[in-house]
């Protein structure tokens, strides 16, 4: 199908073109007479969803403009040198507790004429299945409901931020106080176009009024009632900034005109933050410790102590084969206690333990030093004593301490693994899959003793029956229970524990030597982005653990999973995860990365 206004090529079933994102003619549908016809003025009623429908529409602004406006024309955007602007942290408090910008790097540009790039981007962005169609939606509203059109309306005068800031956590207003900016190269055109938008919303039932807040003229929303979610436009700082409600925006434009007022920009821990962030981003988000992520903890009730966590902040952006996201958390090192601190600072990690993973692995997640942790999770639990009492209760049951007798002895890597078992995880064949264990020791004897006397408990207790079994070169000890199917063993090879829920999962360690997961082409792609100085590593191999999933839904959840939510899975190879320790100045870095090409 092609457009009647660039000449662009659309797939037949498109809904507006790729390209410059006009309306596609289906052929031998003619518009009816009403669909020309103005629309009547709505109810007051309906007001409320007309002015969230804006809301969404401008926070899509960005997802519309790289995937629906088409690559070519976001390159030529962002080459023109409208790009990284970093306005709307000087606006905004300094403690703000939630900052989202959309800035990109020139560097990102590259990726826009890719289109197998960009397509990318959907599976990531579009978390929920509904986003694409929320985008749409709202770019089909901006061009045909409101008569706002992207090529004339907005891309005149659109500058290179987006950001939203989340102003206060604790209010009682219907939304909390927050301001939505979007930089302007022309205050003209854009003016223009918040005109247009008035008219729009005065036509969905709002009602405006202006006034002039200390010289800055103002339009604003008339609330229903007090606390109600009625925005409020205004632009200074070359910014449109839209805040929830007249208050918001007065907060705003006072830290604008008060060059003494503490700033977000000037704020030391998001600075440190920001620095540690790859410049070549899409855009980041940065979370303030001591007001979001304590104040959620809270009102979660997570017993978990945060007060040494000082801020967080995550970037985003498109990399040569896939998506990938960066973290940087950081501590306050005098605040830690000594456990948490060791737990953070723990050495590199080898991969010592994928040599011997399977190759048909889904999942794949390893760490160091298990007594480390543990002593570092009892610390921040703040209900650790409940958890010591059901750890005594089980060595005054079993005669084994969990902690000290086995726990304890896993001090090099420690891994856990999902691999596929048409058995069934202990025999249920309706959750075909399995799992192993493996962690290095320094004393595999004690090791050893210690499950061994675990099984001798369970065979009285459930009226097993144990077993050596010589798979490959391995000694296993196998424990059997042929009412329910449970099955499980262990042993040893060299200094790495391998326990595993069924003999065909231990068999596939076996026959590691031919091809283990770290000799995997994904594997070693999806790693490859990663710190080369991690700690520890997530690995899920995407196709697999959807062959999985779906092997375990019935038929109408199949159909259901192939129809709204496969579709955005299927161009993710894997997905892998690497995180650093922490430095001296209380720096944790990580990456999440997502691996879309290189499909075996």
């Amino acid at each position: 199908m092609f457009c009647t206004r660039c000449g662009g090529q659309n797939n037949d079933t498109a809904r507006f073109c790729i390209h410059c994102g006009a309306p596609l003619e289906i052929p031998g549908v003619a518009a009816s007479p009403q669909d020309n016809q103005a629309e009547p003025p709505r109810s007051t009623a309906r007001a409320g969803r007309g002015l969230r429908r804006w809301l969404i529409a401008f926070g899509a602004l960005a997802l519309v403009l790289l995937c629906l406006c088409g690559a070519a024309t976001a390159g030529a955007y962002f080459w023109l040198g409208l790009h990284r602007t970093d306005q709307t942290a000087e606006i905004v408090p300094a403690d703000t507790p939630l900052f989202i910008s959309f800035s990109p790097s020139p560097r990102q540009a590259r990726y826009f004429r890719d289109v197998e790039s960009l397509e990318a981007m959907v599976p990531v962005f579009g978390a929920m299945p509904e986003l694409r169609e929320t985008a749409e939606k709202a770019q089909s509203d901006l061009l045909t409901q409101f008569d706002i059109d992207w090529q004339q309306d907005i891309l005149p005068w659109i500058g290179g931020e987006i950001g939203l800031a989340l102003i206060d956590i604790e209010t009682n207003d219907d939304i909390s106080p927050m301001i939505l900016t979007v930089a302007t190269r022309n205050e003209k055109k854009s003016d223009a176009f918040l005109q247009k938008v008035r008219r729009a919303m005065e036509q969905e039932g709002s009602k405006f009024e202006t006034e002039t807040y200390r010289d800055i003229p103002v339009m604003y929303v008339v609330p229903d009632y007090e606390g109600a979610f009625a925005p409020a436009f205004a632009t200074f700082e070359h910014l449109i900034v839209v805040g929830t409600n007249r208050k918001a925006l007065h907060r705003a434009i006072d830290i604008a005109q008060n060059k003494d007022a503490p700033v977000l920009a000037d704020q030391e821990v998001y600075q440190a933050v920001l620095n540690e962030l790859p410049d070549d981003r899409l855009g980041y988000i940065y979370l303030d410790g001591p007001t979001f992520l304590n104040y959620t903890s809270e009102e979660a009730d997570i017993s978990v102590d945060l007060k040494a966590l000082r801020g967080a902040g995550v970037s985003f952006g498109l990399a040569r084969d896939g998506v990938r996201f960066d973290y940087v958390v950081s501590y306050n090192p005098d605040l830690m206690t000594p456990e948490q601190r060791a737990a953070q600072s723990r050495p590199v990690h080898r991969l010592k333990t994928a040599n011997l993973t399977p190759a048909a692995t889904i999942a794949y997640w390893s760490t160091q030093d298990l007594p480390t942790s543990w002593k570092a999770f009892m610390s921040t639990m703040q209900g650790a004593s409940d958890i010591e009492d059901l750890v005594q209760a089980f060595e005054n049951e079993t005669g084994v301490h969990l902690i000290d007798d086995i726990l304890a002895q896993m001090t090099g890597e420690v891994t856990l693994v999902i691999l596929p078992d048409r058995n069934g995880l202990f025999g249920d064949e309706e959750t075909p899959l399995g799992l192993l264990l493996l962690a290095q020791t320094d004393d595999p004897v004690a090791l050893k003793a210690s499950l061994d006397d675990l099984a001798d408990y369970l065979v009285d207790e459930i009226e097993a029956e144990l077993d050596q079994q010589e798979i490959g070169d391995t000694t296993f000890t196998m424990l059997e229970e042929s009412w329910s199917g449970l099955s499980l063993g262990y042993g040893f090879v060299d200094d790495v524990l391998v326990l595993g829920t069924s003999a065909e999962t231990l068999q596939e360690v076996a026959q590691t030597r031919d091809e283990s997961l770290a000799a995997t082409k994904t594997f070693q792609a999806a790693l490859d982005p990663l710190p080369n100085k991690s700690s520890s590593y997530l690995f899920l191999n995407v196709p697999k653990a959807i062959r999985l999933a779906s092997k375990m839904m019935d038929e109408d959840e199949r159909a259901e999973f192939n129809r709204d939510l496969r579709p955005y899975l299927d161009p993710i190879q894997a997905l892998s995860l690497g995180t650093e320790a922490m430095d001296r100045n209380g720096m944790m870095r990580g990456t999440l990365y997502l691996y879309t090409k290189g499909r075996p």
